[in-house]
């Protein structure tokens, strides 16, 4: 339910037949907008310009010379695989047995020594005939392996190098167990995580914490992958607490120092982001709303049409767009999910009735302004290990930060493709932070006003964003041990499109307010 700028092709001379068939399997979501009775279709834009091809001609190979010593795609020599399912889904997930045939691991042991036990599979390559495998020229040079090179069972494996190869790759690169961008280093010039080794080994998810990221050894000392902003001067390098100014209406809020919110029962350190399935218990704050025909009563299974944070046993908060009836329409919120991830099987989390919207009162459909709203449940949600508040980022150190070029994560059950299908399962992408000054250049000519209310997030390149049936839902954002909400999604051009972030409410502005409406 994300609002989009977007532009629509109407399908038309639908039969009867025809149209109810359309009709059962289109998602509602589709039907939000006031098309009348005609559903509109993603059409294929191929297929409306001449400028694709219609045949599978095929082109000369050219394959002469040295060249016919390669494999021929045209007699089906390479390039085939034995995955022939529909259900192919990318962006980071399990890959199926023969989907990709030609992959090959590279297993390393240590330099001049025997091999003993598995290898270390360390690199990639692909099989590009029988006896070749192309791999990356840092794979091999002693430069950037060190003290590891590969091999085979029996013997070295022969390699060669290209010749002009310049070893200035930087391989210190790592993902931490939140998905940050990190360094791998000795855990001894890790002064972050080093600190939480030493001041919070009573803390089983702190230790568990640093465990999970580990990245290597350096002689008998671990390395880990080290957060690349905690090796800055503009982080903290300790884990002493920061007062949190918890004071007066805040004093209503749950306290992370207290672990009262921000806590995930999620130990994984595989964890893949790019808009991937999200585990149980990854974000026990996430709740769906679900929504029935205004002035109806409830019949059958909810329309789970936007998404909410926890923030409180009572309270949810979300996005205004989705309580206003200038955007819901003939649909209202009335009831809210949390503690499962996927939405076909709801039995495992609690369905909670919503007792009434507070909708911010500058809120403007229009200008998208002020995009903001809570809902106070009926009763209070029953929290465990799977049903969590998200902190609030009241800390007066966190209100003045501006985020840039942090890397939060979005999660939902929106779309997985513009205008396509509301997805049943809860799914997670981590983005950057873009600053104001550019967000406010790019949607110079969308009438959207970026003022200091707004945060945008995304990857200009493309590929990774909060989507349709997402609106409502947290921009999350990972320090020390907590999660902190900064951002409530708000809307976007399409999704994922490139050069264009999404835009969310930049929560830290709204901190008084939120205090102010919980009772």
């Amino acid at each position: 339910m994300r609002k989009t700028f977007t532009t629509y092709v109407k399908l038309q001379k639908l039969g009867g037949s025809a149209y109810k068939s359309i009709r059962m399997w289109f998602s509602k979501a589709l039907f939000r907008q006031n098309i009348g009775r005609l559903p509109k279709v993603c059409c294929p834009q191929h297929t409306l310009t001449n400028d694709q091809p219609t045949t599978t001609t095929r082109r000369p190979n050219n394959r002469n010379g040295a060249f016919t010593k390669l494999p021929s795609p045209d007699n089906n020599e390479c390039g085939v695989n034995a995955f022939n399912s529909s259900k192919r889904i990318v962006g980071g997930t399990p890959s199926e047995r023969g989907q990709w045939p030609w992959m090959a691991a590279i297993g390393f042991k240590i330099r001049r020594r025997r091999a003993n036990g598995k290898p270390e599979w360390m690199c990639g390559g692909a099989l590009i005939t029988k006896r070749y495998v192309l791999t990356a020229a840092h794979c091999v040079s002693p430069d950037t392996t060190g003290e590891y090179e590969p091999y085979t069972s029996s013997e070295f494996v022969f390699t060669k190098e290209h010749p002009q190869f310049v070893s200035d790759y930087d391989d210190s690169l790592c993902s931490t167990p939140r998905n940050e961008i990190g360094t791998c280093i000795s855990i001894r010039q890790c002064r972050y995580l080093y600190d939480i080794l030493n001041n919070e080994r009573n803390n089983p998810r702190a230790v568990q914490y640093v465990k999970n990221s580990h990245c290597g050894l350096e002689g008998r000392l671990p390395k880990v992958c080290c957060p690349q902003h905690t090796l800055t001067n503009d982080q903290p390098t300790t884990t002493t607490r920061r007062p949190n100014n918890r004071n007066g209406a805040f004093t209503k809020l749950p306290s992370p120092d207290n672990n009262e919110c921000g806590v995930n029962a999620f130990n994984s350190s595989k964890r893949i982001v790019g808009g991937t399935p999200s585990e149980r218990g990854q974000w026990p704050w996430m709740a769906a709303i679900g929504f029935k025909i205004r002035r109806r009563r409830a019949n059958g299974k909810p329309e789970w049409m936007c998404g909410g944070a926890l923030i409180t046993k009572r309270y949810v908060l979300t996005a205004a767009h989705c309580v206003s009836p200038d955007t819901t329409g003939e649909y209202e919120p009335y009831i809210v999910h949390v503690g499962s991830i996927d939405l076909e099987d709801t039995s495992s989390g609690v369905s909670i009735e919503i007792e009434r919207p507070i909708i911010h009162e500058q809120y403007t459909s229009a200008r998208k302004l002020n995009d903001i709203a809570l809902f106070r449940l009926r009763e209070d949600a029953p929290l465990s290990d799977l049903i969590q508040p998200i902190c609030l980022p009241y800390d007066t150190n966190l209100r003045s930060e501006l985020f840039e070029r942090k890397t939060p994560f979005v999660a939902g059950w929106g779309s997985t493709v513009f205008r396509g299908p509301l997805s049943p399962k809860l799914r997670h992408v981590q983005i950057s932070v873009v600053d104001n000054p550019k967000c406010r250049q790019i949607f110079s000519n969308y009438g959207a006003t970026i003022n200091e209310n707004i945060l945008c997030a995304g990857v200009l390149s493309g590929g990774k964003d909060s989507c349709g049936g997402d609106s409502g839902g947290p921009l999350m954002y990972p320090l020390d041990t907590k999660y902190y909400i900064i951002g409530v999604v708000s809307y976007g051009k399409k999704c994922a499109e490139v050069g264009f972030p999404g835009v969310y409410t930049r929560v830290t502005n709204y901190i008084q307010w939120i205090a102010d409406n919980i009772s």
